[in-house]
């Protein structure tokens, strides 16, 4: 197992300023005004850029276990980071905000799945024999 050290500085990186933006009062931060009230939008585009720098810092055989175990990952920190939002008197627990990581997550793994199988096929292109594409 070999890791990308550039991409998991920088993935903490954006992690910190993901949960500066999470945890701070929203007099602290000034969203977007088509953002405003539909911060699910927001959830959707971090979470895809998270699930995208977080399968790209390790250079490992991906197997089923390893998407599915990205899958129950995300939805842990998801449930995990709004309830310890709901801690704080100026936020709230909200699904829709949960709702909006999962897609988020599930947009990021199928493009980097959809990627994978077309540059697999590409490889493969000489062999003409019909063949199994494995998730890795």
């Amino acid at each position: 197992m070999k890791i990308r050290y550039s991409v998991a500085i920088l993935t903490g990186i954006f992690l910190l300023y993901c949960a500066y933006l999470g945890f701070a009062p929203r007099d602290w931060v000034k969203l977007p005004k088509f953002i405003d009230g539909h911060d699910q939008i927001l959830h959707c585009i971090i979470f895809f850029i998270v699930t995208t720098l977080l399968n790209f810092i390790l250079i490992i055989q991906r197997s089923f276990l390893y998407w599915a175990g990205v899958f129950i990952g995300m939805i842990a920190w998801s449930v995990i980071s709004e309830g310890i939002q709901s801690l704080f008197p100026y936020k709230i627990f909200d699904v829709g905000d949960i709702i909006g990581n999962l897609i988020g997550t599930t947009l990021s793994s199928v493009l980097i799945l959809s990627i994978r199988c077309i540059k697999y096929r590409m490889k493969n292109k000489i062999s003409q024999e019909p063949q199994t594409i494995p998730l890795v």
